[in-house]
């Protein structure tokens, strides 16, 4: 493949990474927006592991498709032509990279969250558990549940907006 300026290949490419810069930034955008309400659920190594797989994915088929297959750095191999052996090249670097990031990602997801409470409008608890409304001078304080870890974190979601207790 040629890189000339007629040539549609450019002009698709330029404006596929384009749309993939907007995509990754209204991600960071909404990641940086509920950082603060979703810290307890170790949200941020889960999605600096997501944005490693796309910046990987996107940065090494820009190197390997646009600088090193015109350029003449991948060897022809007969009966692989340079551009089939650049997509083994990458397709190989890439499945080593995403199976490390693979690992990471899991072991972030399988960390203990806090316990999720759920309270309707009207403050009644809506959960198997056995929990019990805390009251302070009448006003609604939290949610203590029967069986749960002492001193661990207790998220409550109330009206749609989530508090952190610890009861």
């Amino acid at each position: 493949m040629s890189v000339k300026p007629d040539n549609a290949y450019i002009y698709l490419y330029i404006i596929s990474t384009v749309s993939f810069s907007f995509g990754l930034w209204g991600f960071i955008v909404g990641f940086k927006a509920s950082l603060r309400q979703l810290q307890e659920f170790h949200y941020t190594p889960k999605i600096v592991t997501f944005q490693l797989c796309l910046v990987f994915l996107r940065l090494q088929t820009l190197i390997v498709n646009s600088i090193l297959v015109p350029t003449g750095a991948i060897p022809c191999l007969p009966p692989l032509s340079p551009r089939v052996f650049a997509n083994v090249i990458l397709n190989s670097l890439l499945l080593g990279q995403l199976l490390i990031l693979v690992i990471v990602a899991r072991h972030y997801y399988k960390l203990p969250t806090p316990l999720m409470v759920t309270l309707s409008p009207d403050g009644v608890v809506e959960d198997e558990k056995k929990q019990v409304p805390l009251k302070e001078n009448g006003n609604f304080k939290g949610v203590k549940v029967e069986g749960a870890k002492e001193g661990g974190p207790l998220v409550v979601q109330k009206n749609g907006l989530i508090e952190k207790t610890t009861e």
